[in-house]
């Protein structure tokens, strides 16, 4: 906690991003084993995943358009909130990342 409060006295809040990577013995493990798409843990994983892709696309699109971040921005967690799963996060097929040559959303689904 106290890098983030340095982080963000540092960077300003609104560069940076609202989801947080805590330390995950899956994180130390996937380097060396690969992602695994498993079990609930990984689920878990996934969607914290699928949340920081989600506000990284929210900022590109911000300075695209608006030309910056503006103050007081803050992502709204789609996937992942307070250490639980939401509804879209349980929604997730993890089974579909393990099928070869196939991902488990198609062209016309959208992830954010």
């Amino acid at each position: 906690k106290e890098i983030v409060k340095s982080t963000i006295a540092t960077f300003g809040e609104e560069n940076v991003f609202t989801t947080i990577i805590n330390n995950h013995a899956r994180l130390e493990w996937y380097p060396r084993i690969g992602l695994q798409f498993e079990d609930h843990h990984d689920k878990r994983m996934l969607a914290l995943f699928c949340d920081i892709f989600c506000e990284l696309e929210e900022r590109i699109h911000l300075f695209e358009t608006e030309g910056d971040i503006e103050p007081g921005y803050r992502y709204t967690p789609k996937y992942f909130v307070e250490n639980k799963l939401t509804k879209l996060g349980k929604g997730i097929d993890i089974r579909g990342f393990n099928q070869k040559g196939n991902a488990a959303r198609t062209e016309d689904s959208t992830i954010c």
